[in-house]
């Protein structure tokens, strides 16, 4: 289970990285959403939801956090990808 575990722990340096850089460029709110996203809105639920679902016990509940970070990993390298063309726009010309 602690193999399965780590497997999403690895995702946490990229949501980590995502949420530094909202703080850093003064958007907070959006470092402090994807963490209540994470924790709140993804894991608490698929730990209820889980172990009815595949009715593998303790082992579903485990599943529950690399879930979470994998999919809080996907929706933040989206949106921040789409954030970041809004905040530092490149200019015409530019080979960047």
């Amino acid at each position: 289970m602690l193999q399965i575990y780590i497997f999403g722990v690895f995702t946490t340096g990229a949501n980590s990285t995502f949420q530094q850089t909202y703080n850093s460029l003064g958007e907070g709110g959006k470092s402090f959403f994807f963490a209540f996203y994470r924790k709140v809105i993804l894991l608490i639920p698929l730990i209820y939801i889980l172990p009815n679902v595949l009715r593998w016990g303790v082992f579903a509940v485990v599943l529950a956090e690399p879930i979470s970070d994998i999919l809080t990993a996907v929706t933040n390298a989206v949106y921040f990808r789409r954030f970041l063309k809004k905040k530092l726009p490149v200019e015409e010309g530019s080979y960047a």
